[in-house]
């Protein structure tokens, strides 16, 4: 058994083609138009955005007086209007390390999402790894608690490999394999890590990180979405300037300024 942490990694984001944006813009007369926008994403939610008013130029639309220029200061702009739809355009995907009992919390997240989950009806569990809970580890008697949750885990993984062993699985067609793992995933415990991949758009992410971070949820999915939020942050800062950020018992709590966006 393993003791370990919650990890995030970004492994994908909105790609734009610019030739077919090229081609669009020619279409409704407005080739002269650019945008320094930093990524894909962020271009293509200012082309949806300014769709929705023709706002590429001002002889598009009669009504305009005006047009602003920037992606900065656009998206920054799309953000405080609440003009959330546009941000549902774009999306990112991560890959999370975290506990089963974690991710049972996640998927009942549903608009916007898609997830693909370890499965243990064909892996085979044979080495456990878990993130000692918050609780424990700040807990007086921590050091008996970390001893006894790493013992009952030894014994449950144990328990994994004298089943596989007991019923010969090595030897068996893959149907009769994926059955018994199937059944002896009833002996994994909720705390075991897995992997979830998940992908959302903005509009999506700030409410799961607004959601997920609040002090008053479990500290690991806590953790989660606090790396989560950071790396967000990174790459996208227009889409995520108005974030309101405190410590809470070590970890980033998150609210933004405009919450229903």
């Amino acid at each position: 058994m393993e003791f370990t942490e919650p990890k995030v990694f970004h492994v994908a984001q909105t790609g734009i083609d610019d030739d077919g944006v090229a081609a669009y813009l020619a279409e409704i007369g407005a080739p002269q138009w650019t945008t320094d926008a930093a990524t894909g994403a962020e271009k293509l939610i200012e082309v949806m955005g300014k769709t929705c008013y023709m706002s590429f130029d001002k002889k598009l639309n009669a009504n305009l007086t005006q047009t602003r220029t920037g992606s900065a200061a656009y998206l920054k702009s799309i953000v405080t209007s609440k003009h959330g739809s546009v941000l549902e355009h774009s999306s990112d995907s991560y890959m999370i390390f975290c506990s089963r009992a974690v991710t049972h919390q996640i998927v009942r997240t549903r608009v916007g999402v898609s997830f693909s989950q370890q499965s243990l009806h064909y892996v085979r569990i044979e080495h456990l790894r878990s993130a000692l809970p918050a609780v424990f580890a700040e807990h007086p008697r921590a050091a008996e608690i970390r001893t006894l949750y790493k013992s009952k885990f030894e014994d449950l993984e144990k328990a994994q490999l004298e089943l596989a062993k007991l019923v010969d699985i090595d030897s068996q067609p893959f149907h009769t394999k994926k059955a018994l793992t199937t059944a002896m995933r009833r002996l994994a415990p909720i705390g075991m890590e897995t992997i979830l991949g998940m992908s959302a758009n903005h509009r999506t992410w700030r409410w799961c990180i607004s959601q997920r971070t609040s002090r008053f949820n479990d500290a690991e999915i806590r953790k989660v979405f606090a790396l989560i939020f950071e790396e967000q942050r990174k790459r996208y800062p227009h889409l995520y300037y108005d974030a309101v950020t405190e410590e809470i018992d070590g970890v980033l709590e998150v609210r933004f300024e405009n919450e229903k966006v």
